[in-house]
């Protein structure tokens, strides 16, 4: 393989390890239409994904060490030079069906990415057939056995009319994360603070109350299930003679049940409060109740749970024909709530996925997809930031779907 295609240790494709000595080597093969090949704007020669168009597949194949023969040569053609591709492999077992499944894929439609372990600790991996596609162009086998099963070999190469002079790229997909081991909170630790009051006044009046002439400071804070919100900004109104009051008010708290006005004749010194469950408090000189303005919140609104949670069967994916159950929860920045009312779906035939959607929450940052093969006994999560989520059982990234077979087997060095 080139050089400019060799790629470290620490490069991941489809796995959370790197590729290592010791491991077999992989062959995915897709439609060249139901994936975009996206190109690092820097270097034309490196892949940075795939994105998966409707429906894409991608086959998966896996062999021994160097099972797989890859080539890309600059050659001298009729109307100059061009970079032939060619890829081939050993194949023993249901070799039919191999070939059934790479004409399947799209006759002269084919792409290959090629995983080469040929070192300890490196391994090379190259995307061929970005340009123009490959076809099967060899198989070692006779049109009259071809029916027949056993040992034989396939090979992909271009069309012949369609050699372009481009030599094959270096891929470089992202790994999301897959499944995670956890089971459903039943205690939930996601909560929406309580917002402080705003907007607050305070008017002096000089009748309405037995106010002494002075200047008198207040801070309104919110009040919900859980606790106080601190202080809000500090208001003032100054009186006169003896039978003076103050209306203090305030726009509505999202979250606040009720409110409490903290008094002072000192600025930023208020020592008593009054409560009440409305907009606004009149000071008329009564005596409040002792206690200093909160210095740190303690109110908070439980996130909700998500709603609307369904399950149905999708296309594709690698999900056993079975019932599946799903549970949803919220995340905001404090925690995480506890699971919505279970959906179900049961996979059959070609529909080997399940799609779990479920209704928007209110401070959620994210949220967890929770599966179990068995009700209420959900024992794995998926975490996405979007209101749908498609369980594919496998979950490779998105940007090229999952493995729909895999065909052991492979024997040699082509």
């Amino acid at each position: 393989m080139s050089v400019f295609n060799k790629i470290s240790s620490g490069y991941k494709i489809g796995q959370d390890q790197p590729i290592i000595s010791g491991l077999e080597d992989w062959l995915y093969i897709y439609n060249s239409l139901d994936f975009n090949v996206i190109y690092d704007p820097n270097n034309p020669l490196l892949v940075i994904g795939l994105q998966s168009v409707n429906g894409a597949k991608l086959w998966k194949f896996t062999g021994t060490n160097n099972s797989f023969g890859s080539s890309s040569k600059l050659a001298k053609t009729q109307v100059g030079p061009r970079y032939i591709e060619e890829l081939d492999w050993n194949i023993a077992g249901n070799s039919t069906a191999v070939k059934n499944m790479i004409q399947a894929a799209g006759y002269g439609r084919v792409r290959a990415i090629v995983v080469n372990n040929y070192k300890s600790g490196d391994s090379a991996i190259e995307l061929f057939g970005a340009c123009n596609g490959m076809i099967i162009t060899d198989a070692e086998r006779t049109s009259a056995d071809e029916a027949l099963e056993g040992g034989w070999k396939l090979k992909l190469g271009p069309p012949d009319k369609l050699r372009e002079a481009y030599p094959p790229r270096a891929v470089f997909i992202p790994v999301s994360p897959v499944g995670v081991a956890g089971s459903v909170p039943t205690v939930g630790t996601a909560r929406v603070a309580t917002a402080i009051p705003s907007g607050v006044t305070a008017v002096g009046s000089a009748a309405g109350g037995t106010l002494a002439a002075a200047t008198y400071y207040y801070k309104v804070v919110s009040i919900d299930a859980q606790g106080t919100t601190i202080g809000s900004s500090e208001v003032s109104a100054v009186t006169t003679g003896t039978t003076s009051s103050v209306t203090i008010a305030w726009t509505a708290a999202p979250g606040a049940t009720s409110y409490r006005v903290y008094k002072g004749t000192a600025a930023g010194a208020e020592s008593s409060y009054f409560s009440t469950a409305s907009l606004n408090y009149i000071d008329t000189g009564v005596a409040g109740t002792a206690g200093t303005v909160p210095g740190a919140s303690t109110a908070y609104a439980t996130t909700a749970t998500p709603g609307s949670v369904t399950a149905a069967p999708a296309a594709g994916g690698g999900l056993a024909n079975q019932p599946w159950y799903y549970k949803v929860t919220a995340i905001d920045a404090i925690g995480e709530t506890v699971g919505s009312s279970e959906a179900t779906a049961t996979t059959s035939g070609a529909n080997n996925a399940v799609l779990v959607s479920w209704a928007a929450v209110a401070g959620a940052v994210s949220y967890n997809v929770y599966r179990g093969s068995a009700a209420s006994q959900e024992n794995i999560f998926f975490n996405t930031t979007g209101l749908a989520f498609t369980d594919n059982g496998v979950n490779l990234p998105a940007t090229y779907a999952n493995t729909l077979a895999i065909i052991e087997g492979f024997v040699g060095n082509p």
